[in-house]
């Protein structure tokens, strides 16, 4: 079926100017059978987290600026309608629940996935940065985590070398990552000192 997605056709002066006048909503058919590599899925999106990375991408801002237009959504979750033979080969099957994220996927890629970000009805993905979403979550939360909880542990645990009984303080701690990274580091046992810009927060 015919689904839509969302669209940046320029870069915008800011973030607010972006979203307001630089993302269009057009019509979306499905991928072509040609488009697809063997180790690609197509994902039915569900949900799609929308973080600060989108909105300063739409600024041509970011690090990695995409090529124009793009679909912005760097992190998704949805049901599987398509699969190839080596993304099964992988345990990729139609009708799975999955998590895409990662930089090799969406439109903080450079390569081939660049166009396929969250915001649409329907997206590709290597096997590669798909993930199972356990039963008992929801596509929101299964869209949202990577994106705050794959920072807070590669920070705490693949370069801190974070570890229990250890102390760690974490600033912004009521932000996107910061509560992951209070999460993760509670959970490894560690004593968390967490700061914020304001006492409401």
């Amino acid at each position: 079926p015919i689904g839509v997605r969302a669209v940046v056709t320029e870069f915008g002066k800011d973030q607010h100017d972006a979203i307001e006048r630089c993302v269009q909503i057009e019509q979306q058919l499905p991928p072509l059978r040609e488009e697809l590599l063997d180790e690609d899925i197509v994902v039915a999106v569900k949900a799609t987290e929308v973080v600060w990375t989108d909105t300063v991408m739409a600024t041509g801002q970011y690090q990695h600026q995409p090529r124009l237009p793009f679909t912005p959504g760097v992190t998704f979750s949805g049901v599987v309608v398509w699969a190839g033979d080596a993304a099964i080969a992988k345990g990729a099957a139609v009708g799975q629940r999955v998590a895409v994220a990662g930089f090799g996927v969406g439109p903080r890629s450079s390569g081939r996935y660049q166009k396929w970000g969250g915001c649409q009805s329907y997206a590709v993905a290597p096997i590669s940065a798909v993930r199972p979403v356990p039963a008992h979550w929801s596509f929101e939360q299964a869209a949202c985590f990577a994106y705050g909880y794959d920072t807070a542990y590669h920070g705490l645990v693949e370069c801190g070398q974070l570890r229990s009984g250890e102390s760690v303080l974490i600033h912004g701690a009521a932000g996107g990552i910061g509560i992951p990274a209070v999460h993760v580091a509670k959970l490894l046992g560690a004593r968390v000192i967490a700061t914020t810009r304001s006492e409401s927060k």
